[in-house]
């Protein structure tokens, strides 16, 4: 997670010098392997649907916390201002799509846990007459 954050940082074209924090970066790189122990934990560890739910979230929480924590390990020194910069026609539309995966990742996943069968608790296509449950005997049955 943090390896793919400063790559991502590193392969931008910025007009100036980037220099990073230390010890920011460092406490960014701690919060991301926290994260990832914890959601292959979860991964591993945890069927329950909600329990499944609250991980991701809280996975999610520390990968947002990584992220601004690494955003503010960063100070940039532009070499110099561009005339004419760039028009609001542009930055709008780039605030338009920017939250299609922030959007388009929760409701994909919503789509492949609700196609899994087994995600609601148990197989469902499993038709009851055409299946039926042995009988129940014992000294404890009735």
């Amino acid at each position: 997670m943090a390896a793919r954050h400063y790559l991502g940082m590193s392969a931008m074209y910025i007009g100036g010098t980037v220099h990073y924090d230390a010890t920011v970066v460092a406490l960014s790189v701690v919060i991301a392997v926290i994260a990832a122990t914890a959601a292959l934990w979860a991964a591993v560890a945890i069927s329950a649907v909600r329990a499944t739910v609250g991980a991701g979230l809280v996975t999610g929480a520390a990968v947002s916390a990584m992220h601004h924590t690494g955003m503010a390990a960063v100070s940039v020194h532009v070499w110099q201002m561009q005339a004419g910069g760039q028009s609001s026609t542009s930055l709008l539309s780039f605030l338009l799509v920017m939250p299609a995966g922030p959007v388009m990742a929760p409701v994909l996943a919503a789509a492949i846990v609700m196609s899994d069968p087994e995600a609601g608790g148990g197989r469902r296509d499993r038709n009851p007459a055409e299946h039926p449950q042995p009988a129940a005997t014992g000294p404890f049955t009735s």
